[in-house]
């Protein structure tokens, strides 16, 4: 809390009586403020206080979070995917996906049916007056009107527009402008046809814009069929009319990239590697709050000077909790009942440490491991590690738990403090008047004495020299 002076502005005295009452009355005040001093000391030593506790709560919410994050089914529930030839066939998997190989071979890719029209001269070119009519699968038709002072540009923009299940595009080539159609999706259940109807009196205007494929006299030019995918898989055949097979199997995408000339395996495996991340974010988290706190609470005999939180009770309370989460062995459903089991170990430091040789074999029982970090018994020794630091973090950081409860208190402890420092700057204040007033009233009759002397000595001189 910043206050001012506890000694204001005194003006010029003692002028008449040589008394230096600036000197005077500063070091009255000094002596006044000397509470005022400790307060403001006091509120530095809260303020580092409530800082040092900030910084506690969080570090053991990351804490909290790294051990939450141990807890989670989607996390034991990742898989990853690979592929001994990734250009060929590529595969994602979702949490829970099954676990297991797939052997896949690629026939055919899907591809999307695409149409070109004869050239015109260019993209500015008119084509007509009338409908073009588009029709995908077994979608409605979609109508599209186009205005005899439409040009090449203008039907493609209109096309596009009117979400007809086709791209229209302009191609450039050496006889002039051309327009070409494209599913905007893959396989023979979205091959198209376009009628085109001429209105006006150009000949043959939209009607060159058709195309049937059972009308051999189709004006308009078949450059590529739709197509659906061909693939093997576990010796099923799969037909289908993306190049994505979504569903084939539970949680698993397999993306054809080209075909094969012999199959290829797709893995669905554990995702080992993120629990592996999250246990080394877990440590690092609780080594990260154990040194904060062994630092916070130390003596150092060199300075003679103590951490922040030494002696607080709520952060000695704390770390006395986290030991205790790792003296109690597990003994739920599991062949591990503790942590150095799995290769997490503490040093005589207080610090964690894994051993990742000894984490990877543990992987091997993952559904022991998993148990050991989450279960979630109806007793300490029942409850998987991982489950008791998070709800040791959750314990303490609730709107009742130590840490809220002890910046609370520090909170309330500095606004009484300010209070307090509001209130004595008021007494020092009028005490520093009060002074002022006395020691200028002192200094006006020492200068009225010193005035009456002078003139009795006068008055006696002259009187010792006329007798």
């Amino acid at each position: 809390m910043s206050t001012t002076s506890a000694t204001g502005s005194i003006t010029s005295t003692g002028i008449g009586s040589g008394l230096d009452v600036n000197a005077i009355v500063s070091k009255l005040m000094s002596v006044e403020s000397q509470p005022l001093t400790l307060l403001q000391n006091e509120a530095t030593s809260l303020n580092s206080t409530l800082s040092a506790v900030g910084q506690l709560k969080s570090l053991t919410s990351t804490m909290r979070d790294a051990a939450s994050a141990l807890t989670s089914l989607d996390l034991w529930n990742g898989t990853k995917s690979s592929s001994t030839d990734s250009s060929s066939v590529s595969a994602t998997s979702d949490d829970g996906a099954a676990v297991g190989n797939y052997s896949v071979t690629v026939s055919a890719l899907a591809s999307a049916q695409t149409v070109s029209s004869q050239a015109y001269g260019s993209s500015s070119s008119t084509l007509g007056e009338g409908t073009l009519s588009f029709q995908v699968g077994s979608n409605a038709a979609v109508d599209i009107s186009i205005a005899a002072t439409d040009t090449l540009a203008n039907v493609r923009d209109k096309i596009n527009a009117a979400n007809a299940g086709v791209t229209a595009t302009i191609i450039n080539d050496a006889s002039g402008a051309r327009l070409a159609f494209t599913a905007k999706n893959t396989g023979t259940a979205n091959a198209f046809t376009v009628t085109g109807t001429e209105t006006g009196s150009g000949s043959p205007g939209l009607a060159a814009l058709t195309y049937d494929p059972n009308n051999s006299g189709s004006a308009m030019v078949l450059n590529q069929q739709a197509a659906d995918a061909k693939a093997r898989i576990n010796g099923i055949d799969i037909t289908s009319s993306s190049n994505t097979l979504s569903g084939v199997a539970d949680g698993l995408t397999i993306t054809l990239q080209k075909t094969t000339s012999s199959p290829v395996t797709v893995a669905v495996t554990a995702d080992n590697d993120a629990v592996t991340s999250a246990v080394n974010k877990f440590v690092s988290a609780y080594n990260g709050l154990m040194s904060y706190i062994k630092t916070q609470t130390k003596y150092h005999p060199t300075s003679k000077t103590a951490g922040t939180l030494q002696g607080d009770f709520t952060t000695v309370g704390e770390q006395a909790q986290m030991r205790n989460v790792l003296n109690n062995a597990f003994s739920g459903n599991s062949s591990f009942k503790n942590l150095s089991q799995v290769g997490i170990t503490i040093g005589s430091d207080g610090t964690m440490a894994v051993d990742s040789t000894k984490l990877t074999d543990a992987m091997s029982h993952r559904a022991d491991l998993k148990e050991l970090f989450m279960a979630d018994g109806s007793t300490a020794e029942t409850q998987g590690f991982m489950t008791r630091f998070r709800e040791l973090g959750d314990t303490l950081l609730a709107t009742d738990g130590s840490l809220t409860t002890r910046t609370n208190s520090l909170n309330a402890m500095l606004k009484t403090n300010g209070q307090d420092q509001s209130n004595m700057q008021d007494r020092l204040d009028q005490t520093q008047a009060r002074l002022l007033k006395q020691y200028q009233a002192l200094d006006t009759m020492m200068a009225q004495l010193s005035s009456t002397s002078s003139y009795l000595t006068q008055q006696l001189t002259a009187l010792s020299k006329t007798a």
